[in-house]
């Protein structure tokens, strides 16, 4: 990518965080599977314990009923209680 599309693309994720829009660009299931592929190729959950750690934000949110968000809805779990 080139600087200025970075920084664009930057700007728009944390515009949409802070306003509360989160439509789906790149849904959180999307990221999920996508986790959980990188997870089995790696051959061993101790290999990527950050992407565990990762895919557990976005299983949460699924939990929550953020199946429709954009990635970046996940934000909205820092408001969201933790069970337990």
């Amino acid at each position: 990518m080139l600087p200025g599309i970075q920084v664009t693309a930057l700007a728009d994720i944390t515009s949409g965080m802070t306003t509360g829009q989160f439509a789906p660009q790149f849904p959180v299931p999307l990221i999920k599977k996508d986790f959980g592929e990188t997870i089995q190729a790696a051959g061993s959950e101790t290999r990527v314990p950050t992407l565990i750690a990762a895919r557990g934000v976005f299983c949460r949110a699924m939990e929550h009923g953020m199946g429709q968000d954009n990635m970046t809805g996940v934000v909205k779990l820092s408001a969201t209680p933790a069970a337990g």
